[in-house]
């Protein structure tokens, strides 16, 4: 099977001045494989229940991944960090990628935890970083989007990066196992529910945090 099956598009608006909410995750996963799509599994189902909360109009029984692919909800835009799975497990066997599948699981693996890349996985790190610092400049050129970075791989990656952008952002958990609903980050995922209702609604400002100073997630 050739790279092409793994490669997930990110989901951003044709008009990108629209954009208000711009979701970070690492990588596809096996759902998304299936589906051709970002956040196709349980981890977008909880984040369109989420989302329903502040705009009833959101179906929670579709993945927000799905409902993006079918709707075209302009205020939102999805991006993995890898638009290749990260996760060894996905592939199947004698799989020809343009990156080592060995690097992409211990990158994964680094940045999940102490967030400290090895010597020799440099190399494959920093073209991983290339292709996510000129997507992120692309999507945010035109916008002032609030940037949301889902999970401790998404926080690391971005704070990796040479960016230096204007735009508000909030770290959280990763949506994966209902972790938006454990009652240790109910106060980080009401600020985000905050935030959201600013950028869409138009409500009052609840002050901008920067990703680099959070470890909410």
């Amino acid at each position: 099977m050739n790279d092409s099956y793994y490669f997930i598009k990110d989901i951003i608006p044709d008009e990108i001045s629209e954009l208000k909410v711009l979701f970070v995750f690492e990588s596809p996963y096996k759902q998304e494989l299936v589906n051709g799509y970002p956040v196709a599994g349980s981890s977008g189902k909880t984040i369109s229940k989420f989302l329903n909360k502040i705009d009833p109009a959101i179906p929670v029984n579709l993945s927000f991944g799905q409902y993006m692919t079918f709707f075209k909800d302009t205020r939102f835009g999805i991006v993995n960090c890898s638009n290749y799975p990260m996760d060894k497990a996905v592939y199947g066997p004698d799989t020809e990628m343009p990156f080592p599948i060995e690097h992409l699981d211990s990158i994964r693996k680094k940045l999940s935890g102490s967030g400290k890349i090895k010597k020799e996985l440099t190399s494959t790190y920093q073209k991983l970083l290339k292709d996510f610092e000129g997507r992120i400049q692309k999507y945010t050129l035109k916008n002032t989007s609030l940037i949301v970075l889902c999970g401790k791989v998404a926080l690391n990656f971005y704070n990796d990066t040479k960016l230096n952008l204007a735009n508000e952002t909030v770290s959280v958990p990763h949506p994966s196992r209902n972790q938006w609903a454990y009652r240790k980050y109910a106060e980080t995922m009401s600020r985000l529910k905050d935030f959201i209702k600013y950028k869409i609604l138009g409500t009052l400002n609840p002050g901008s945090t920067v990703a680099k100073k959070s470890n909410s997630a």
